[in-house]
């Protein structure tokens, strides 16, 4: 599993299983909406200090298009488009 520390985000796979953020609802605990959640962390994302560097972005898009979209359905770039290639490789 990959896991990494951004700034002073921590990002881990399921993190929300931990967050400690539920409701109580009829005797039923449930978690904060997944999606709200990812949304509200997404829009965090994109305020990422200057001195963030790319292989932490890399790791943030990656985990993005897996919430996203799923496992990546497109084939890999070639060798000479370094920048999609590096962001299809996140994926």
């Amino acid at each position: 599993m990959r896991h990494a520390v951004i700034s002073n985000f921590y990002v881990f796979p399921y993190a929300h299983v931990w967050s400690g953020r539920t409701k109580k609802q009829s005797g039923i605990q449930s978690q904060m909406g997944l999606k709200e959640e990812f949304e509200e962390y997404a829009e965090k994302a994109k305020t990422l200090p200057e001195s963030t560097t790319n292989e932490s972005k890399l790791i943030l898009y990656g985990l993005y298009k897996q919430g996203t979209i799923g496992p990546v359905n497109t084939g890999r770039p070639g060798i000479f488009n370094l920048r999609d290639r590096a962001k299809w490789d996140a994926w």
